[in-house]
């Protein structure tokens, strides 16, 4: 007998699942467009400025390179999925490219992206 998920955890899948975009709301598209290149732009930025920040890269796979993997923009890694969302959240929040001001949003669309480009 599988346990049951959680109501929020269900909610968000069945979203995702279901939800149906009207086609004739091209702003919907838009606002995709634009949160995917802010998010793969903070990345980049990051990663071409911030030695630091590529330090803390591919810290569970010194050396590894995953055939098929994820590329971290921006770097020569090629990592599993797992090691890849972390790096690739790493490189989009380092710099805190937020427009969401602390506490007065409750996240940011580049803030999200880093698991979905990930598995894709």
């Amino acid at each position: 007998m599988e346990a049951a998920y959680d109501k929020p955890i269900a909610d968000v899948a069945g979203y995702v699942l279901h939800y149906e975009i009207d086609e004739a709301d091209e702003s919907v598209w838009e606002r995709a467009r634009l949160a995917l290149l802010d998010a793969v732009g903070c990345a980049i930025e990051t990663a071409a400025t911030s030695e630091e920040c590529r330090q803390l890269l591919g810290l569970t796979s010194k050396g590894l390179t995953v055939p098929d993997g994820f590329r971290v923009p921006g770097t020569d890694l090629q990592v599993d999925a797992l090691e890849g969302a972390f790096d690739l959240g790493v490189l989009i929040r380092y710099q805190d490219h937020n427009d969401a001001l602390g506490g007065a949003e409750w996240g940011h669309p580049s803030g999200m992206m880093l698991a979905i480009l990930t598995v894709m």
